[in-house]
């Protein structure tokens, strides 16, 4: 369990915190200044956002505190784990 919590995707950890606070990608964008393109890429784990990028998005933009933000994509990792079971 704490392997899968290391390697946590920082996209995985912004999409599961975005749709958490019912905003979309056009909106993220807007307020860290990224393109849209940039954001789908990190989402979709394309690219991987640096550390600096996860927190300031997750805690200045979808107020968030990392630790929760993480502690949620863990928990929708699991719950989708378990529907695909």
């Amino acid at each position: 369990m704490v392997k899968e919590r290391a390697n946590l995707h920082g996209g995985f950890i912004i999409r599961t915190v975005r749709k958490y606070r019912a905003m979309s990608q056009q909106e993220v964008c807007f307020l860290y200044g990224i393109s849209e393109k940039t954001l789908s890429n990190w989402e979709r784990e394309r690219n991987d956002p640096h550390f600096g990028h996860v927190q300031a998005i997750c805690e200045d933009i979808l107020k968030v505190e990392l630790i929760d933000a993480i502690t949620m994509a863990f928990d929708e990792l699991e719950k989708q784990k378990q529907e695909a079971a």
